[in-house]
């Protein structure tokens, strides 16, 4: 994963071309959530879908380079509990990395996609706080699945 994705920069020009996906696919989405306000149900079976599904691909084909990188991304992730937007950010980036592992580059984008929907619609969704330990809790288990 390039590591202007880790923290949100879009300044990046390696990255213009998954940048474009990601509009284009948000764009979609977020007229549906916009006029159809039942999506959310939609929103969240997909989420975990694509969540289970890119975490138990990155199993199969993860690098010993590539689970270091998640167990980095851990700690700064924790790191960032004191920054509100920051921690939301790393907690949209751990899940990119992830999909990111698989080489598909269509997964990465839509997870990224669904992650700003939801933080735009539902951000309940993304951000529950005094929940950070939970989430940093589940991330550490899923990369331990992945190393397995």
């Amino acid at each position: 994963m390039p590591p202007c994705w880790n923290v949100g920069n879009w300044l990046c020009w390696t990255c213009a071309k998954k940048r474009r996906s990601v509009v284009q696919i948000a764009i979609g989405a977020l007229h549906l959530l916009r006029t159809k306000p039942a999506m959310l149900g939609h929103l969240k079976e997909a989420r975990v879908f694509l969540e289970t599904s890119t975490a138990r691909m990155a199993a199969e084909r993860a690098t010993e380079a590539q689970i270091a990188s998640l167990y980095l991304s851990i700690a700064e992730h924790r790191a960032s509990m004191v920054n509100p937007e920051e921690f939301i950010e790393r907690d949209m980036a751990f899940h990119r990395e992830i999909a990111d592992i698989n080489g598909n580059s269509i997964f990465p984008s839509i997870v990224e996609s669904m992650f700003r929907w939801a933080s735009e619609f539902y951000y309940t969704l993304v951000r529950a706080p005094g929940a950070e330990e939970l989430t940093l809790t589940e991330h550490q288990r899923s990369v331990d699945a992945i190393a397995s």
